[in-house]
């Protein structure tokens, strides 16, 4: 006997759109605007490039108040639609100019770091979480003794 066909979570598209974020965020779209229908689950979040290596992945949305053209790099090889700068500043022509070049829609984002991540997760996306902080070193560690 069939089943009749339903839709499931699984099957259903995941995440929300970068355009559909931007408008919630009150965000402004800086490059590639045509690419802002793509969909993105989680949000990466940190103030250190270090903390976003650990915690982005596809379907990530980075944001930052970095305002480094190294960062699009970084969402270039892990695959990342699209960078959210926060604090409202003009990000300089090289980091628009970088992101433009890479393909990446960039966004930026009038409140800060703290209030940009809980209207975000508030637009149901999941907030990756950052690895548990490493042990302190002791000894036969490195650290000489």
């Amino acid at each position: 006997m069939t089943q009749p066909a339903t839709s499931s979570p699984s099957s259903a598209p995941r995440g929300r759109s970068l355009r559909e974020l931007a408008t919630s965020l009150g965000a402004v779209i800086l490059t590639h605007p045509e690419r802002a229908g793509a969909r993105v689950a989680r949000l990466a979040a940190a103030a250190r490039v270090s903390d976003l290596l650990a915690q982005v992945g596809a379907a990530t949305l980075i944001v930052t108040d970095l305002m480094s053209p190294h960062l699009v790099r970084i969402a270039e090889l892990l695959d990342v639609p699209g960078l959210c700068l926060v604090g409202g500043g003009a990000p300089g022509p090289a980091l628009i100019a970088a992101a433009a070049a890479g393909g990446k829609v960039l966004l930026v984002a009038p409140g800060g770091l703290a209030e940009t991540c809980a209207r975000l997760c508030a637009c149901g996306l999941a907030l990756a979480v950052e690895p548990p902080a490493a042990p302190p070193a002791g000894p036969g560690d490195g650290d000489g003794r």
